[in-house]
């Protein structure tokens, strides 16, 4: 498939959040999509950075919608806004 708008800048900032990096995952209603794709919320162990928050503050990704998961909703609902109202990253790119 195309690369989208701003996927090469999200991956770079995926891979610098992070690579050397252990995580923990937690999981919610769903753990898969209807794609088979993993759902789950990334926290890095060291400073427990919520990296799912931290890409949509820094807009670098726009939110998932088609899941019933919605353990984190208000967080990451009120990430994407500020970048949205900042023109953050994709949102300052990309036509939408």
């Amino acid at each position: 498939s195309p690369v989208e708008c701003f996927g090469p800048e999200a991956s770079a900032r995926a891979k610098d959040l992070l690579d050397g990096e252990r995580v923990r995952l937690e999981y919610d209603v769903e753990t898969t999509d209807r794609f088979e794709r993993r759902l789950a919320y990334v926290f890095r162990e060291g400073d427990d950075l919520f990296v799912n928050e931290a890409l949509l503050r820094g807009g670098y990704a726009e939110r998932f919608r088609d899941t019933p998961n919605r353990r984190y909703v208000d967080r990451l609902i009120a990430a994407e806004a500020a970048a949205r109202r900042e023109n953050a990253g994709l949102w300052g790119t990309c036509r939408r």
